[in-house]
C-alpha cells in the first residue's frame, strides 16, 4: 500500500517545486547546504513513496540508494528511515552506522543526536553508539552543552 502518511506530511511543507520525471510526480525542497531533498511520489498503491537527495544545481542524484525519508544534512549526515527504522546516511546515501533506532533526530550544532528505542529516549554519537546508558522519558538536542531531559511528564 502506498504512504498516504509520508505523501500527506510532505506535500504539506513550504512550497516545494513539483516535477514531472517519466510520468511520477517529484516534489523538491529548496537547497540546503548545496542539496535538495527529493520526494518521489508513488505511482500507484501497491507501490511506495521514496525519497533522496539531489544536487541543487543540476538535480542529480547525489546516491543511488532510495529511503522512505530522509531528512537535511547537518554536519554531514542526514537522518533516514527505511522500513521504520531509523539512522543517519552519509553524503553517498550510505548508512553511517550498523544501528537501527525506532527514531532519531538532527546532529545539529552539538556531535550529538537524540535517538528513541524500545527502552527509551536518549542521545546518540555520530558513529550510533549511544552517548550514556541511562533513558529518559523524553530527550531534546544539545544546546551550549546541555541537554534538556524528561525522567516523568516534565522537563527537569
Amino acid at each position: 500500500m502506498g504512504s498516504k502518511k509520508n505523501r500527506g506530511m510532505m506535500v504539506s511543507m513550504a512550497d516545494p517545486e513539483r516535477m514531472d520525471v517519466g510520468g511520477r510526480t517529484w516534489v523538491v525542497f529548496e537547497p540546503f547546504n548545496g542539496t535538495r531533498r527529493v520526494v518521489q511520489l508513488a505511482g500507484s498503491l501497491e507501490e511506495k513513496d521514496v525519497q533522496f537527495h539531489v544536487f541543487a544545481q543540476s538535480n542529480t542524484p547525489m546516491y543511488l540508494q532510495r529511503y522512505d525519508f530522509v531528512g537535511e544534512f547537518h554536519q554531514g549526515l542526514a537522518r533516514a528511515c527505511l522500513d521504520g527504522r531509523w539512522f543517519h546516511i552519509r553524503t553517498n546515501g550510505e548508512p553511517a552506522y550498523s544501528q537501527r533506532y525506532d527514531f532519531v533526530g538532527c546532529f545539529f550544532d552539538e556531535d550529538f543526536a537524540t535517538a528513541r528505542d524500545k527502552t527509551g529516549e536518549f542521545h546518540i554519537r555520530k558513529d550510533g553508539a549511544p552517548a550514556y546508558s541511562e533513558r529518559y522519558t523524553k530527550v531534546q538536542s544539545y544546546n551550549g552543552g546541555t541537554a534538556k531531559v524528561s525522567v516523568s511528564s516534565e522537563i527537569s
